[in-house]
């Protein structure tokens, strides 16, 4: 990745240097930045290479939870928010009240909202900033228990997220004790999305999504079409 000035590090200092004097700030901090990524998926790089970079100036604090001691961290807090997030149901009954336009756009942001956190979890993985146990968390989640009857939601946004990891997790280094281990399990994953995308009740859009995954990694992970230097993104962002 170019290391050439585009506004992305100026912004990163500028978060950086705002004075957070507390645990409580830092998480503020957090908060803002992750909104702002959910809401902004194309920019998902982006913010996570932003987040590397706050990560190595951010303070950190002392804390006790439940009598132990411990660090509040900015990856650990970005850790606690994406558990969070993930883990947290979407309100659809909120949008009820509302009619036509309104409430079309009311899901829109909703449904941007949840696939932009599984684009972000996967980005900031790829960053080592989520730890690959998570990511592991994750796709078992989504895939379920049942490939039978799979949750239509749950499988788009498994696909979303090893679209974003898949190449990483293929490619990272790993000791000859626990590469087997690892393929193995990988393989899984994918021989679940092979038989779930021959799944008829599933809908044509879903299937095809999982189509493009197989045969993007198929490819050795060369997507159709070049991606930008996240650095270059950096001008959308504002605080």
């Amino acid at each position: 990745v170019s290391t050439q000035s585009t506004g992305f590090d100026a912004i990163s200092e500028q978060i950086a240097n705002v004075g957070v004097e507390s645990a409580e700030l830092l998480h503020e901090v957090i908060g803002l930045i992750f909104d702002k990524a959910l809401m902004e998926p194309k920019f998902g790089r982006m913010y996570a290479y932003l987040c590397a970079n706050l990560d190595d100036a951010m303070p950190q604090f002392d804390s006790k939870v439940d009598g132990d001691e411990r660090k509040e961290t900015f990856k650990r807090g970005l850790l606690q928010r994406c558990q969070k997030e993930f883990a947290a149901k979407p309100d659809w009954s909120a949008l009820d009240s509302l009619e036509g336009d309104e409430r079309a756009e009311a899901e829109y942001k909703l449904k941007l909202r949840i696939m932009g956190n599984i684009q972000f979890i996967g980005e900031l993985h790829n960053r080592q900033l989520l730890p690959e146990s998570v990511m592991h968390h994750c796709g078992r989640s989504l895939i379920g228990n049942d490939l039978n009857n799979p949750d239509a939601d749950n499988i788009e946004k498994l696909c979303r997220l090893f679209t974003t990891i898949g190449k990483t997790l293929d490619s990272k280094p790993v000791g000859k004790d626990k590469a087997a281990t690892r393929k193995q399990m990988l393989d899984q994953y994918y021989l679940a999305m092979m038989q779930l995308s021959k799944l008829q009740k599933l809908e044509p859009r879903i299937r095809f999504m999982l189509m493009d995954l197989l045969e993007l990694r198929a490819n050795q992970w060369k997507p159709r079409f070049d991606t930008q230097d996240p650095k270059k993104l950096a001008a959308p962002v504002s605080y």
